[in-house]
């Protein structure tokens, strides 16, 4: 959906059958995750266009000038990315099953995403979240483990 800044009537830009988790705007774009695909639609409204499909339970979007990263929130799905143009999507961070990558970010150098882990099925407490980094090539540089209050307080670093 989308309104104007200064209010206004709202324009449905995806529909519900195309399943948007989350999204990001360039330009005269939208990339947007769906249950199971990649995909973009003009910021005006149309078809979407798949960009990547089969992916497993996309959750979390990023984007720089160049690509699009996503994480898999479920099954330790991979941190994935792709052309803005579309392209093979390319895993930059395996991960074990044990994690579930929810949020992520990119700046010139990494790519960071959050895992939360609990001690049971389907993410019940207690949780263990861990802000994760790894480079753009796909080394995996550091792991951060710091608490909630450390992040909140400024003294976590990566």
């Amino acid at each position: 959906m989308k309104v104007p800044i200064g209010g206004g009537p709202t324009t449905t830009i995806l529909s519900e059958e195309s399943s948007p988790s989350a999204f990001v705007v360039a330009g005269n774009n939208i990339y947007a995750l769906g249950e199971s695909t990649v995909m973009t639609v003009p910021v005006s409204g149309g078809q979407p266009v798949t960009l990547a499909s089969g992916q497993f339970f996309t959750y979390g979007i990023a984007m720089d000038s160049t690509n699009i990263y996503w994480t898999h929130l479920q099954g330790g799905g991979p941190i994935k990315k792709m052309p803005l143009a579309g392209g093979a999507p390319t895993t930059l961070a395996p991960l074990a099953t044990e994690y579930s990558p929810s949020a992520i970010a990119v700046d010139t150098t990494s790519v960071y995403w959050l895992n939360t882990t609990s001690a049971g099925y389907a993410l019940l407490p207690p949780y263990h979240t861990t802000i994760m980094k790894t480079s753009l090539g796909g080394a995996r540089l550091s792991y951060s483990r710091p608490t909630l209050s450390r992040v909140l307080a400024g003294a976590a670093t990566a």
